[in-house]
């Protein structure tokens, strides 16, 4: 028998790379997709997907949060409630990741 459950979730120091270099360096693409990465794996609410390519060939992801856990895109949209700002806030954290990955 294993001295670890498999309900535990593993820690992850969520300090990032910009603060460890207090504001010195900013984050590498693959740093950034552990990051989000290491979120989805610790909180259930959170999850990243790759949803295609960037300029540069590296995958494109999204990063979505949502409080029921419910990350059908089919089933999201179907949910009237919240869905205009589920809407904003995919955008917003596509852009972001976008961004990040193409500086």
């Amino acid at each position: 028998m294993s001295c670890n459950s498999s309900n535990e979730k593993p820690y992850y120091d969520f300090e990032t790379h910009f603060e460890i270099s207090e504001g010195q360096e900013t984050t590498a693409y693959q740093q950034t997709t552990q990051f989000y990465n290491n979120l989805a794996q610790v909180y259930s609410k959170i999850s990243i997907q790759e949803i295609g390519k960037t300029d540069s060939g590296k995958p494109l992801h999204i990063v979505i949060l949502n409080a029921e856990s419910q990350f059908n895109f089919s089933k999201i949209r179907k949910n009237k409630r919240g869905n205009k700002l589920m809407r904003c806030i995919i955008c917003i954290i596509m852009f972001l990741l976008y961004r990040k990955q193409n500086i």
